[in-house]
């Protein structure tokens, strides 16, 4: 009887080590399943975090962004708007420039106009008095030049 038990613990320690052999190896394989399924999902997990880690960098980036370009646009708005009131400015200074200027060349010719009668005047009051002189001078030659031969 001693000997039966050494057979059956012999034979139940073969029996287990199968056992565990079959299930080590099941176990192994599994193991080595949940390794590939691991990795894979570590995979995709890293590339779901690179793609959440762009979509956060394009969000915030964009987030940064939008009030430079709101700022931006409002400067646009601002300048459009600035540059249309400075050219209107300038097309009115411009307009009273050239309206300035015709009225001072027209007031130019009103003022040479009114020379040229000035001394058109001057010139014939002048012409009368030489005439004037010159008639008074002559007859006054006369009545000396009578008087002297009498």
């Amino acid at each position: 009887m001693a000997k039966q038990p050494q057979d059956d613990s012999t034979e139940k320690a073969a029996n287990r080590e199968t056992q565990f052999g079959v299930r080590e190896g099941q176990f192994g394989n599994r193991d080595q399943n949940r390794e590939q399924n691991r990795e894979q999902f570590g995979r995709e997990a890293q590339a779901s975090m690179h793609h959440a880690q762009q979509a956060v960098a394009e969000l915030t980036a964009s987030a940064m962004l939008q009030p430079y370009a709101e700022l931006m646009q409002e400067m646009d708005s601002f300048n459009r708007e600035w540059a249309s009131r400075v050219r209107s400015s300038i097309d009115r200074t411009l307009d009273l420039t050239l309206k300035w200027q015709e009225t001072w060349i027209a007031q130019a010719k009103r003022n040479s106009d009114l020379f040229l009668r000035v001394y058109e005047s001057d010139l014939s009051a002048q012409t009368a008095m030489t005439r004037d002189l010159q008639e008074r001078t002559s007859s006054a030659v006369r009545r000396y030049g009578s008087q002297a031969a009498e």
